[in-house]
């Protein structure tokens, strides 16, 4: 499910391109999961909105969330995969 560092430390991510944990598929399928939902809360919910300044402050929370999930799956495919072009805010 996880794998461990000789000194005993927990992976949950193995940094090749051919493999993978199981707890791996789960965190990202979770990353995507919350990304989707932003999108969706920005396209369904928010125009539903009636006063401005909410409709303003919810619209910059899930844009935040989602440059936020956005950002940590890129961090995953660079640890992947260190020659990965893309970073958006996390290393």
């Amino acid at each position: 499910y996880v794998g461990h560092t000789r000194g005993g430390d927990v992976l949950l991510f193995l940094p090749t391109n051919g493999q993978q944990y199981s707890v791996e598929t789960q965190i990202v399928a979770a990353t995507y999961a919350v990304c989707a939902l932003c999108v969706v809360a920005l396209v369904r919910h928010v125009p539903r909105i009636q006063n401005q300044d909410q409709r303003t402050f919810v619209t910059l929370m899930f844009t935040l969330a989602l440059i936020m999930t956005y950002s940590y799956l890129n961090s995953i495919f660079r640890l992947k995969m260190s020659s990965y072009p893309f970073r958006l805010l996390l290393p």
